[in-house]
């Protein structure tokens, strides 16, 4: 019996959980691993740094970068390859070296928490104020 639509097909290359480390490719550009992120993450959670306000792009790099958006948040561009590595061991260090700041700390309540998601202000407008009054009708 012949596979179906479902089954493995021989053009495809190997799986993701086939290919080690930063081997993954997609439109050509190198993607950062789960495990690589979460590594990354680690790293500003030691600084006591909310993951709501790190940035962490899934495509790698070809030069790393460390940078604090105007609105606070920090980018952190992990380099591509094996430069990866070496780039991890001083992460700590360069990110001390920046303002941080404008990024609150977790003990600290969020200061643009009001501007999005729970907090965010929902205006209900004059229907439920006018109640039937403000549905019009012809």
């Amino acid at each position: 019996m012949g596979r179906g639509v479902m089954g493995e097909s021989a053009s495809r290359g190997a799986a993701p959980a086939d290919r080690p480390g930063m081997e993954r490719m997609h439109n050509r550009m190198q993607l950062l691993t789960a495990e690589q992120v979460e590594r990354i993450y680690r790293i500003t959670d030691q600084l006591d740094l909310p993951r709501d306000w790190v940035v962490v792009p899934l495509t790698a790099a070809d030069e790393s970068l460390e940078m604090l958006h105007p609105d606070g948040k920090l980018l952190l561009r992990a380099p591509a390859g094996d430069q990866f590595e070496p780039w991890m061991r001083t992460l700590a260090e360069r990110l001390q070296e920046l303002d941080l700041g404008r990024i609150p700390r977790r003990e600290e309540q969020d200061p643009k928490w009001p501007l999005t998601g729970p907090g965010e202000f929902h205006a209900w407008g004059t229907r439920r104020y006018l109640e039937d009054r403000g549905i019009l009708r012809r």
